[in-house]
């Protein structure tokens, strides 16, 4: 079976929550497929931060981002025995290491997208079974629940309704 997580940057900040993922990751790639996008996280967002009072654009700190995911995913590939050492830049070469390693981890590909978008745009590539939203919201809501107090749960969505 194909699997795909999307694994939020908070997870980045604990040494801990990293073994804990690494180890159920390790464990359901025994008898599946992985495919892991990981997000920037704190790094990103710090780093985003300073490049904003820099006057970069936009556009700019969006690659800024991606560069953090990538980091991450390099931290992420350390503690996965089963994972391909590389991270990939673009599905293509994701689902290419799919066919020499049980677990592919990367981060983002394109500006503007978010890592949940790229997950599900990845899934939907490489015909994953199964999409994992592993983050620190309860839930896939219809604008941020913090700042929309109208925001709707969505109970189920599949990949081409996230995206």
């Amino acid at each position: 079976m194909k699997v795909v997580l999307s694994l939020g940057g908070s997870v980045f900040s604990d040494m801990e929550k990293i073994r804990e993922f690494a180890e159920a990751i390790e464990t359901i790639a025994r008898e599946n497929q992985i495919f892991v996008v990981v997000g920037g996280g704190k790094l990103a967002r710090e780093y985003i931060r300073r490049a904003r009072e820099l006057g970069a654009t936009e556009t700019f700190c969006d690659y800024i981002g991606i560069a953090a995911t990538r980091i991450n995913a390099m931290l992420l590939i350390s503690s996965l025995p089963s994972a391909a050492k590389k991270v990939p830049e673009d599905f293509i070469e994701a689902e290419n290491l799919s066919k020499l390693y049980k677990v592919v981890v990367m981060g983002g590909t394109f500006p503007g997208h978010t890592t949940d978008a790229t997950a599900a745009l990845l899934a939907e590539f490489v015909k994953a079974d199964v999409f994992i939203n592993a983050t620190n919201v309860d839930g896939v809501y219809s604008a941020d629940p913090k700042l929309d107090p109208e925001a709707v749960k969505y109970d189920r969505l599949s990949h081409h309704q996230l995206v």
